[in-house]
């Protein structure tokens, strides 16, 4: 799979996830930025606080818009087609923290690298790495082709996933 392929196939998935836990109180909008969100025409973006700031850009941006009050809220969504590193999980962190994600996903073809995945198995280390606020922790898992859907048995975190069935 390319990674147009799996940007597309991931965007599905994240729209489908957002819909399925979001749908009745939010409006959900899917985005593959082709460049810095600051940058981003899109008029959604530019009620996110500080947009102007968002010198990066995400692979795939969720935006929920309360039907409530129109506050507007993200979800970050990267993706590999190799294995997942340490300075991708450290470039979600920041990216999430920047933008108060609601969520945070890294999914891959490949998941985690052996020596990756002995150091998240620390809780200490994973708490410091993927937890970003009381309500958001950088869920990482790999995609299983076969299946068309996410390995459940790469979930990171392993306790309190919400991904998991």
């Amino acid at each position: 799979m390319t990674k147009s392929q799996f940007t597309d196939v991931l965007s599905k998935w994240l729209f489908e996830f957002l819909r399925k836990n979001y749908a009745n109180d939010y409006d959900i909008e899917i985005i593959i930025p082709d460049g810095n969100l600051s940058k981003n025409p899109n008029q959604t973006i530019k009620k996110l606080d500080a947009y102007a700031s968002f010198e990066f850009h995400p692979d795939i941006l969720g935006l929920l818009t309360s039907k409530m009050d129109g506050k507007v809220e993200s979800v970050l969504l990267n993706r590999s087609i190799s294995a997942i590193s340490l300075k991708e999980i450290g470039e979600m962190n920041c990216y999430s923290k920047i933008l108060h994600a609601k969520h945070s996903f890294l999914a891959s073809l490949k998941g985690l690298p052996d020596e990756v995945n002995l150091i998240l198995l620390n809780n200490d280390v994973s708490n410091k790495v993927l937890k970003i606020t009381e309500n958001n922790t950088i869920h990482i898992f790999k995609w299983d082709e076969k299946i068309d859907d996410i390995d459940q048995i790469t979930l990171f975190p392993i306790e309190g996933n919400i991904l998991k069935r």
